[in-house]
């Protein structure tokens, strides 16, 4: 029996300028900003990189940035990723 094997296209990223979360730290860059993750169960390996480098920014030019209103499932998506709440100094919702 001859069998098909399936195939899949991996479609290519959208450059990252069309991300709404850069922009949102372009236009912001140098004043304080709070970063709701209420609407979010999972983090991506490429969004998580634009937080992590967003918050070090910020922390290297001494402003606050702050993450809130983490949902547990993304709270343990962020712990398979190796990021603790701690990290970003986030509280967890229940």
């Amino acid at each position: 029996m001859d069998q098909k094997t399936a195939r899949y296209e991996l479609p290519a990223r959208a450059p990252a300028d069309a991300d709404p979360l850069l922009n949102f730290f372009k236009d912001h860059l140098g004043t304080p900003v709070t970063v709701s993750l209420a609407k979010v169960n999972r983090l991506d390996a490429l969004r998580l990189q634009t937080l992590i480098v967003a918050f070090k920014q910020w922390r290297a030019d001494q402003t606050t940035f702050s993450i809130c209103d983490i949902s547990k499932d993304c709270a343990a998506n962020l712990e398979l990723l190796g990021i603790g709440p701690e990290f970003f100094n986030m509280d967890s919702q229940t």
